[in-house]
């Protein structure tokens, strides 16, 4: 389990930008959003979830370190949280719907720019801490 989750969580987040990478180098101002979770931040260590929350932070940690590699390039990458949702993962007593989370995710990315490169936030703009 811990390999399968981190070859998605991370490895795939990762290849995916590599690929990318020449496309998004010839749009110029370009944006990148890694999805990740509050369970990545040392402020939610409660304990359990082990493989999960591992695979998140090291998603948090990717994001940050590509901001910080692709910066020069005026290319933004932001990490986010996008709440916890309705779905099979987070069951009917979740906070947000669906819609709510990707309504905000969107306005999220399309605030992305070179002064946000490497933000944490959630799905509705507040920043999260790491």
């Amino acid at each position: 389990m811990w390999a399968e989750t981190f070859a998605t969580n991370v490895t795939g987040v990762f290849l995916t930008v590599q690929a990318l990478l020449p496309n998004l180098r010839a749009a110029g101002a370009a944006r990148i959003a890694i999805i990740s979770s509050q369970m990545a931040s040392h402020t939610h260590a409660s304990g359990g979830s082990y493989i999960y929350r591992a695979s998140k932070a090291a998603a948090l940690n990717l994001g940050r370190n590509l901001a910080a590699d692709l910066a020069p390039e005026g290319i933004a990458v932001g990490i986010y949280h996008p709440g916890w949702v309705r779905t099979d993962m987070g069951g009917e007593a979740a906070e947000i719907s669906v819609d709510e989370a990707a309504e905000g995710l969107i306005a999220r990315f399309a605030a992305l720019g070179p002064q946000s490169t490497g933000c944490f936030q959630t799905w509705d703009g507040h920043d999260h801490p790491y």
